[in-house]
């Protein structure tokens, strides 16, 4: 397999910055993770803090413990985090994934016709 598909298909499926370690370009690999692993955590924060007080009416006895009352919960609990700050997260996660898998396949195009 060519390394420019073996950078891209690491970038596009394994993580955003995988195909750079492919490449042997730990620095840059390395700033994608960190990107896209610091951008995941204020959606992954507003989905604990969700299920955090979910968790507690249940135990309370606020709300039985059935999947329909539960979902209704998940559905009307308002935002912990502002809705926009997740959508620019996950904006962001986006686009360094987009760019992560194209910068990829373009340097290990260039690391095969310089070889």
């Amino acid at each position: 397999m060519k390394l420019s598909v073996k950078a891209l298909i690491y970038s596009a499926i394994v993580f955003p910055g995988a195909g750079y370690f492919i490449l042997n370009k730990p620095r840059q690999g390395l700033a994608f993770l960190i990107i896209a692993l610091s951008s995941l955590t204020v959606p992954i924060y507003d989905a604990f803090q969700k299920a955090q007080i979910i968790s507690e009416k249940i135990v309370y006895g606020y709300i039985p413990m059935d999947i329909s009352s539960i979902r209704q919960q998940i559905e009307t609990l308002p935002e912990v985090v502002n809705g926009n700050l997740i959508s620019a997260a996950y904006l962001i996660i986006l686009v360094v994934w987009l760019i992560g898998v194209i910068d990829s396949y373009r340097i290990g195009k260039t690391q095969e016709n310089n070889n």
